[in-house]
């Protein structure tokens, strides 16, 4: 299953994505920024299905807490590669 990666700019943004996103039944999967993305972003993102990507960016910019990024997880050989999403 293909997957996307939503980053934010601080904490309270994160949190509040993660409770906006289960509320609307979106599986989501917190985890830490991969360091590949750095820079000044928070250090938890959030993985969802790639499916559910359009849905989420609409439901999370409507409750004020839109992501920094978005990103879709390529799988390759030698890891995971970071696409940033056209939004």
């Amino acid at each position: 299953m293909q997957k996307s990666l939503l980053t934010f700019a601080n904490t309270h943004f994160a949190i509040k994505a993660e409770t906006v996103l289960e509320a609307a039944g979106i599986v989501v999967a917190p985890m830490p920024l991969p360091v590949k993305l750095g820079g000044n972003l928070c250090g938890i993102c959030l993985r969802i299905p790639a499916a559910e990507t359009v849905v989420a960016v609409e439901r999370l910019k409507a409750a004020a807490a839109p992501p920094a990024n978005v990103y879709q997880i390529v799988e390759t050989a030698g890891g995971k590669e970071y696409v940033l999403w056209p939004s």
